[in-house]
């Protein structure tokens, strides 16, 4: 007997013709009460779940119906499926980034901020893409940089996109005069509630000697406009980094409201972005991303999970590390990482 799949492309008359059922008889399909001919008659159904799972149960059990019981697996492991090199490490060249990723899928296009959006606040989020940032600059290559900070007198505007067009003519002022300077800033309140600048700075070493740090201070002075001699004086600072990682940490630094003590890193109102940097292109930043497989990702993760723990401590590793799944990264040179690949690669290698 044949078995018909689809039961909407049945003939009516072969059940009325008394040919023989083709369904099951608690389907009802072929009952004669019922006139399929007319337009807006729906078969009476009380449970229509129920009759879906019947319909699944009579066709699992023929021979022309080849079904095969799904696995069962997690949301997670279903969506690193779907998505080709799923486990990935990404090393900074040159720096001290080492990041291990796991894509758990694509990311909704309504999470998250878009272009446009207001920026609230500066977010732990933000905060370690900064210090990525700063840890992927080949120090080596750039050479020592140049640490300024550049603040505001008593006086100042309330409006943040001041401050930020008041630091972009000085980017202007610095790149007339230093065609290939480069560098990077951050913005923090002071505990008077003025906004405060600090960064490094590449290219402009003539900054550092005494008549270079009177011009600096006399650009940042005639862009703000105060007027203030005591401004012109104590304005601006610079001075040669020796000390470049303890520096990186203390720029990238942030502290929430909650926590007690210490000043805190971000406005009671939204002032847009609290970092960036001069031209970015002129950075010695070469960053790639490896495919690896699902064993070596745990293998390294495992590793650095327990670098993280002794570096930061048992507290604050359960707060920040502990429960996460889609991966992680820390401060490591290219030498340490390439070793410990190269063990564990050895290892599964035939002897």
């Amino acid at each position: 007997m044949e078995v018909i799949t689809n039961p909407e492309k049945v003939n009516p008359s072969l059940a009325v013709a008394g040919l023989g059922s083709v369904f099951p008889p608690f389907l009802g399909l072929d009952r004669p009460s019922i006139n399929l001919h007319e337009e807006n008659q729906r078969t009476p159904r009380k449970n229509p779940r129920k009759v879906n799972r019947e319909i699944e149960k009579f066709f699992r059990y023929q021979n022309i119906y080849d079904y095969e019981q799904p696995e069962k697996r997690s949301v997670f492991e279903e969506e690193a499926k779907k998505v080709e090199g799923s486990f990935s490490l990404r090393i900074a060249y040159g720096g001290q980034l080492v990041e291990l990723k796991r894509l758990l899928g694509k990311k909704p296009d309504d999470l998250g901020k878009k272009p446009g959006d207001i920026i609230g606040g500066y977010s732990r989020e933000s905060r370690n893409r900064f210090i990525k940032l700063l840890l992927a600059i080949d120090y080596e290559k750039m050479g020592v940089p140049l640490y300024y900070t550049i603040t505001y007198p008593n006086e100042w505007s309330g409006d943040p996109r001041q401050w930020k067009k008041d630091l972009d003519h000085l980017s202007h002022r610095l790149k007339r005069a230093f065609p290939d300077y480069c560098g990077t800033w951050r913005l923090e309140p002071q505990k008077r509630g003025a906004p405060h600048f600090c960064g490094f700075l590449w290219g402009c070493d003539y900054l550092e000697s005494y008549e270079g740090k009177k011009w600096f201070s006399r650009q940042w002075f005639e862009v703000v406009g105060s007027g203030d001699e005591k401004h012109l004086l104590a304005g601006t600072g610079i001075m040669r980094e020796l000390k470049v990682m303890d520096r990186v940490f203390y720029m990238a630094k942030y502290q929430n409201k909650k926590e007690k003590g210490g000043d805190r890193q971000e406005f009671d109102y939204a002032v847009g972005r609290y970092w960036g940097c001069f031209n970015r292109k002129k950075l010695a930043i070469k960053v790639e991303e490896f495919e690896i497989d699902r064993a070596l990702f745990f293998r390294v993760r495992r590793v650095l999970r327990k670098c993280l723990q002794r570096r930061i401590g048992k507290n604050r590793f359960i707060e920040d590390v502990k429960g996460k799944q889609n991966g992680l990264w820390m401060k490591m040179s290219n030498e340490t990482i390439e070793a410990l690949l190269n063990l564990f690669v050895d290892e599964h290698a035939p002897s």
